[in-house]
């Protein structure tokens, strides 16, 4: 495991999770953490689609955002993270494919003795990844409850003092929030459009550490409101000839007029195969996600904003697989 992109199980990330595994294009490499922030039955689709493929996912079992926040902590139950046939699930330890993620709070503690008896009783194992951000450094105690064999967070000084005082010797995920949240225009700007994303696929390893995660395209920050943007930015990954990540972003003209957002889409669009071309990235940056892009562009068609994130998504996580799955010093 290296790789843990962090979703926060909007439909359009549930569905790029579903695609990639259905065109057997998501490396298992990339294990995605999602927190789910809607009730519908898409995300326990999606687990078991993991582990009926044998593959492995982390769930947060006690959201912070959405309509799951603040409630009793039964979701390792409404989920159905053991699997409906037990014994099944007890035979070939596939119920350890789920990996509960808890964020330190005392809901937290609770749902983790919960399953972690319930489990005891199936006879097969979970272990536990514990999540928490540098504003929630107060509360790394409570990783030492739960008791989890993996820890999700920033690489500060003051996050590893806090976790060595409190003995928490669990495996480390370093953890950040690369993207840079602007409003669609903004992009556009010279100093915006090409920008840095992460280096961190490179140096996990030599910095002690299992993986590393982050929010792909779409940033920490949590919104249901959504609206109209008045311009079209498409956000592209790539590596760079020292194989940092970067993140181009393709902006169409401004607009006050919401009916123009297909239009504006196909123009933003317009301009990824040629960059590519110019880059010479055509072969390097080939996955289903971008050329399903390009393929809008040719036939001008729009296929909605949520699609056009979704597929921004597929293209960084099959990206980012190929170069985790790569021989070791292959170009």
């Amino acid at each position: 495991m290296a790789y843990y992109p962090y979703l926060r199980g909007r439909q359009y990330e549930l569905f790029a999770l579903r695609e990639l595994l259905s065109l057997n294009a998501l490396s298992p490499s990339v294990v995605p953490i999602v927190e789910p922030v809607k009730d519908n039955d898409l995300l326990k689709q999606v687990i078991r689609q993991f582990v009926d493929g044998g593959r492995k996912i982390a769930v947060v079992m006690n959201p912070g955002v959405g309509c799951f926040a603040d409630v009793d902590g039964r979701l390792d139950e409404k989920l159905d993270i053991y699997g409906e046939e037990v014994l099944e699930y007890d035979a070939s330890g596939r119920g350890s494919l789920v990996i509960p993620t808890l964020l330190p709070d005392p809901v937290g503690v609770d749902i983790a003795s919960r399953i972690r008896k319930k489990a005891e009783n199936m006879g097969c194992d979970f272990n536990f990844m514990g999540f928490i951000s540098e504003e929630e450094r107060g509360s790394v105690r409570l990783l030492q409850e739960i008791n989890a064999k993996y820890v999700a967070s920033p690489d500060t000084r003051g996050m590893e003092r806090d976790l060595k005082r409190n003995h928490i010797s669990s495996d480390r995920i370093t953890f950040s929030d690369p993207f840079n949240k602007r409003k669609n225009v903004e992009y556009a700007d010279e100093e915006n459009v090409d920008e840095f994303f992460s280096d961190e696929h490179k140096y996990y390893i030599e910095d002690n550490f299992i993986g590393y995660g982050d929010y792909s395209i779409v940033g920490d920050n949590y919104d249901e409101r959504g609206g109209a943007p008045r311009a079209v930015a498409i956000h592209i990954m790539y590596l760079d000839g020292e194989d940092a990540l970067r993140i181009h972003h393709f902006v169409s003209e401004e607009t006050s007029d919401p009916h123009e957002i297909p239009s504006l889409f196909v123009q933003a669009a317009k301009k990824i195969e040629p960059w590519c071309l110019e880059h010479g990235w055509q072969e390097s940056l080939q996955t289903y996600g971008l050329k399903t892009l390009i393929g809008h562009a040719e036939s001008e068609t729009f296929p909605g904003l949520p699609t056009i994130k979704k597929l921004s998504i597929m293209h960084h996580l099959e990206l980012i697989g190929k170069f985790l799955d790569r021989p070791e010093g292959s170009v």
